[in-house]
């Protein structure tokens, strides 16, 4: 499985915004696969709002393709965590599509007035695929269940297993950078001071065991080849020395034999 990847975000309405990371709009989108967010969110709404389907839904791949998968992942990730499952919310679908009129990556503005959840993502594979690799199997790995509480690094995570949501639609885009996901969640997660409540560990005991990073493993390698380059560099200049060595020794025998045979001839002039 191909993602070309990397940096994440879960959004919504917050009470502590992280930095900017330069992800909005379509810059360098094709570099990577990116999942995008994260923010705290504070509270829920009051009633919930209904919304429409946009008036133009080309350029959205048909929910038949994605949305049977999309919604398995999601509560076949719950059910590990033993939450309840989520329903498929036509209305959140409505939110996302009309929330994502063109090829913009970025988040719904007004999640925190609306009272909504939401993760993003695009990349090169299927949407379940970048669902459950980008916002589960990574985060997963560094989600420490025994110090509750939001990081930017697991956002992803704590809101697809966030056991008071009810309700996830999602909508799904193909743009010139690559597969355009949006989910929406209704209840939302990630609220400041709910975590505990919220977010089970795995009921297979699986609990954040330190992760390998692929990132490290180049680095270690890149490390492993610049030493490489380096004694290749030390064994080129000692041939280098050696070869120079050589030829002062060849340079000092030629003197010598010259002055041997001037030695020779002014000895064969005296007699």
């Amino acid at each position: 499985m191909r993602f070309s990847i990397i940096s994440a975000l879960l959004a919504g309405a917050s009470a502590l915004t992280l930095p900017d990371t330069g992800l909005s709009g379509t810059d360098h989108l094709s570099k990577r696969g990116v999942s995008s967010g994260p923010e705290y969110y504070q509270g829920q709404p009051s009633q919930p709002k209904s919304y429409q389907p946009p008036s133009n839904t080309n350029g959205f791949v048909p929910q038949s393709e994605y949305r049977d998968a999309l919604l398995r992942v999601h509560n076949e990730v719950r059910a590990a965590h033993g939450v309840p499952a989520l329903t498929w919310s036509q209305d959140l679908v409505n939110y996302a599509m009309t929330n994502s009129p063109r090829c913009e990556y970025g988040h719904t503005r007004t999640l925190q007035q609306d009272g909504i959840g939401e993760n993003i993502l695009y990349g090169q594979s299927t949407p379940e695929q970048m669902v459950k690799q980008m916002w589960y199997d990574n985060e997963l790995r560094v989600y420490d269940f025994n110090r509750q509480g939001f990081s930017g690094a697991t956002g992803h995570l704590t809101q697809m297993i966030w056991r008071s949501t009810t309700e996830v639609g999602c909508m799904v885009r193909k743009c010139s950078f690559g597969t355009y996901v949006k989910c929406d969640y209704r209840r939302k997660g990630n609220i400041i001071g709910q975590f505990e409540q919220n977010c089970n560990a795995p009921k297979n005991g699986y609990n954040s065991p330190a992760p390998t990073y692929p990132k490290a493993q180049s680095n270690n390698q890149n490390y492993q080849n610049y030493q490489n380059y380096r004694n290749n560099g030390r064994t080129y200049q000692n041939y280098r020395n050696n070869n120079q060595n050589y030829q002062y020794y060849q340079n000092s025998q030629s003197y010598q034999n010259q002055n041997y045979r001037y030695y020779k001839r002014s000895n064969n002039g005296q007699k």
